[in-house]
């Protein structure tokens, strides 16, 4: 095609997938574009970004569409975009160029808008940054909690639960009442959100010192999770808590191969590459 003659001559386009399906400028003329735009026609600089956002969400590709959605200044959007996408996000070399993003922006900024501060504060846990997480999630909890996220949780309040329940910044007790709550609101919604609940009320009731109590919740949660390769990080979670039950309760088989089947899980998604990994 003309395109990819135009990539082999190195006339200021590159391929933008390994099949050589589709092009785009290079960063530098991309780069050059865009200032002589902004220098020639600022009012129209939004507003080409906010098309560039449309059409990259249109086809897949979610890291830039959050990127050209942020640039836009469209934060409600930029929080949409990384809430819907999160999971894929952290995957496929996506967190680096989150966690640039993160380190970039303000926490005013952030916090501005629930599903932003819902989506960073998943990013920030994964991370390590605690302290900031519980920050955004404290931030998500002033928006319209009945709303329907992004995510799909059936609710605000139960999204926001769902990341409450890893983070326990109230304990153990809480992690369960918060998996109470994601159980019921998930079951009578009919999403795939039930499994958040299930993980937390399993891991609380291992924690708890009742592991027999809980491995029943956490295999209920693998069970939902096993058609879903996306969530690959909440099964391993899941599988590292049905080997610590096993291992309190005495079952030496499970704990091997609960074990084994973590370790797949990891190496056949690449875990160990992405945010939470």
């Amino acid at each position: 095609t003309s395109l990819d003659a135009l990539a082999r001559a190195d006339a200021f386009i590159v391929p933008a997938d390994d099949c050589r399906e589709t092009f785009r400028y290079h960063r530098l003329f991309q780069d050059f574009l865009r200032g002589e735009l902004a220098r020639r026609h600022p009012e129209l600089v939004s507003a080409h970004l906010e098309r560039a956002a449309d059409w990259c969400e249109a086809h897949g590709a979610s890291g830039d569409a959050f990127v050209y959605a942020y640039e836009s200044g469209d934060l409600h959007r930029a929080g949409r975009v990384a809430l819907a996408h999160r999971d894929e996000l952290s995957r496929d070399g996506h967190s680096e160029r989150i966690t640039r993003w993160l380190d970039r922006c303000s926490d005013e900024e952030i916090t501005s808008d629930p599903q932003l501060s819902l989506a960073a504060a998943w990013v920030l846990m994964f991370r390590g940054d605690l302290a900031r997480a519980r920050k955004c999630l404290a931030a998500a909890a002033r928006g319209p909690l009945e709303d329907a996220p992004a995510d799909g949780a059936s609710s605000l309040s139960s999204a926001i639960a769902s990341v409450r329940s890893l983070l326990a910044p109230d304990g153990i007790g809480a992690m369960l009442r918060d998996g109470e709550f994601i159980y019921e609101a998930e079951r009578r919604a009919g999403t795939q959100w039930l499994a958040s609940g299930c993980r937390a009320i399993g891991v609380a009731r291992v924690l708890q010192g009742r592991p027999e109590d809980g491995v029943a919740m956490l295999r209920e949660a693998l069970a939902l999770l096993s058609d879903h390769p996306e969530f690959a990080h909440f099964r391993v979670v899941v599988l590292g808590y049905l080997t610590f039950a096993a291992a309190e309760t005495g079952e030496r088989r499970d704990v091997l191969r609960w074990a084994v089947e973590a370790t797949q899980v990891v190496a056949d998604h690449r875990l160990d590459a992405t945010a939470g990994g």
